[in-house]
């Protein structure tokens, strides 16, 4: 009987720790803050009734272009130099500018009760801010970051956002142990319940599924080897802000393939001295 595979991939959106092995790829990474052009103009500049309560709002933006280009009297660079896992890169500078509406209050003009308007627009930009391809991710034959996911596959394929099979061009061990788990999300709707088994005072239970078929999974890996293991485990880990996991899966219930969010539990692990990670277990539940 042959061996289904009952994880296909884990992927993560939060940055990941550079791998010791694998090709690097760059990608567009941070920005610089956003800075006025040296000679903006204005799509319109007009005398509007006094305000003291008219606040200077940004305005909404767009891409501009690639740098090695002046623009508005300012210089948009074609490269800058970024420090990267302790190395100086040379690398991309693409720009985008966004819009600003503007008041100016002078002496004369509140004589007249008045105040200048002036609005910029993305069309006709205040201000441009920089982006540097300075993220890196190194893919192995069992990872690939795409649409800002990093992704560690555990079978010799996937099924793509168009429901393809999509072969890898190699994986991880798939777990040596998986076991699911339908949780069945309840709650109590008698406020007056006087007991700690949600009864009511006659003996009936009050509960009702809210959500049904919450799926919690157990995974435990064996002998994964000290990159593989430490990239797994950096997987797991949660980082500020992204502390969800898209896992596909074969849904016992179904025989079929599905995708969810999935948040981590504790992360066990046991590892032998020679780097070899002896057990890797997780839980992960469906958010």
């Amino acid at each position: 009987m042959a061996i289904q595979t009952l994880i296909y991939f884990i992927a993560t959106s939060k940055k990941k720790e550079i791998r010791s092995s694998g090709v690097p790829t760059y990608h567009w990474g941070s920005y610089s803050k956003w800075k006025k052009f040296k000679s903006p103009s204005a799509k319109s500049s007009k005398k509007v009734k006094y305000s003291k309560k008219a606040k200077n709002k940004k305005g909404k933006s767009k891409y501009g272009g690639t740098g090695g280009v002046t623009v508005h009297g300012s210089k948009i660079p074609a490269t800058a130099t970024k420090t990267i896992a302790g190395v100086e890169t040379t690398v991309d500078v693409r720009y985008y500018v966004r819009g600003y509406t503007i008041y100016k209050r002078t002496s004369a003009l509140k004589k007249d009760k008045k105040m200048l308007k002036k609005l910029f627009t993305k069309a006709y930009p205040y201000q441009y801010r920089l982006q540097y391809k300075d993220k890196v991710t190194y893919e192995t034959s069992y990872s690939e970051y795409k649409d800002g996911k990093d992704y560690l596959y555990f079978g010799s394929y996937y099924f793509n956002d168009s429901g393809i099979k999509t072969y890898t061009t190699g994986h991880l061990p798939h777990p040596v142990d998986l076991q699911f788990q339908y949780l069945d999300i309840r709650k109590n709707f008698e406020s007056n319940a006087n007991n700690s088994e949600s009864r009511d005072n006659k003996g009936k239970y009050v509960m009702r599924n809210v959500r049904s078929n919450v799926m919690s999974m157990t995974l435990t890996w064996a002998g994964l080897d000290k990159d593989e293991g430490a990239d797994l485990i950096d997987t797991l880990n949660p980082d500020a802000g992204k502390n969800y996991l898209i896992v596909q899966y074969r849904d016992p219930a179904t025989g079929k393939y599905k995708n969810g969010t999935f948040f981590a539990s504790e992360r066990n692990v046991t590892q032998y001295a020679n780097g070899i990670f002896k057990e890797i277990t997780v839980t992960l539940t469906e958010v």
